[in-house]
């Protein structure tokens, strides 16, 4: 079994009135979205993708080469996000489990139960 994540971290986080991209924010001294890489990491059989929007330097400067990067180039929503990533992933997993760059407490094991579950 061939398991893919991919984390949208495209939005801005504009409700933050913050310069910052919102995924970039601390939380227990990493960002929203090392968090979220590195749960997917402990899960994935291939690299993570991000789906990120035009100013992603931020987050590539973070993953560098330990991620895939799909760049979304107008933010037209979840589903949009999704229907680029799998572009990328076609026919390369079984599984692909999709998750938010902005939530640092789901955890490696949550998508492992969740990636069971679904073979089930």
């Amino acid at each position: 079994m061939t398991i893919a994540v991919m984390i949208l971290a495209a939005g801005q986080g504009t409700r933050m009135l913050s310069k910052k991209q919102k995924i970039l924010h601390e939380v227990g001294g990493k960002s929203m979205v090392a968090h979220a890489f590195a749960a997917a990491q402990a899960v994935a059989s291939l690299p993570p993708v991000l789906i990120v929007g035009p100013g992603e330097d931020g987050v590539r400067s973070l993953f560098g080469e330990r991620a895939e990067y799909v760049v979304q180039p107008e933010q037209l929503g979840t589903g949009h996000a999704a229907m680029m990533g799998r572009e990328v992933l076609n026919g390369r997993s079984s599984q692909v489990i999709i998750t938010y760059g902005d939530m640092p407490l789901l955890r490696s094991e949550t998508m492992a139960c969740l990636a069971q579950k679904q073979v089930e």
